[in-house]
């Protein structure tokens, strides 16, 4: 499963083993326990990755097999937008930050959090 957390500033992911629908419970269950209001629905969630990884090329047969889950998209000559069907968790219904959920392919999963990883080493150089 991939935790991609937004926040104010930035968007942080993780992969990890643990099921969406664990997850969820233990949201919802902490969330009930503080009183505090939680929001879950499906929906889509982008981030940008940088176009010039070599690794780009290994995700698109990826891609082919999860149609609709997954897309690519060029945001402009340095990077490339990806969007992942899954589960959005917030606060609010309007909320822009909050946690999205998505599960795939093990090795999808673990391609895309590679390609986020060497991205944000790209942008630290180069940004």
């Amino acid at each position: 499963m991939l935790k991609l957390t937004y926040t104010d500033a930035d968007v942080y992911i993780e992969h990890l083993s643990t099921s969406i629908d664990r997850v969820i419970a233990q949201r919802v269950k902490l969330a009930m326990r503080c009183g505090e209001m939680l929001h879950v629905k499906p929906d889509y969630a982008s981030f940008l990755i940088s176009s010039h990884l070599p690794q780009l090329a290994q995700l698109q047969p990826l891609l082919n097999q999860q149609p609709g889950a997954i897309a690519l998209a060029p945001a402009d000559e340095n990077w490339v937008e990806i969007t992942l069907y899954g589960s959005w968790l917030s606060s609010s219904v309007h909320a822009h930050d909050g946690i999205f959920l998505a599960a795939f392919a093990t090795a999808t999963e673990r391609l895309i959090y590679q390609l986020w990883q060497a991205s944000v080493c790209v942008q630290g150089v180069t940004g």
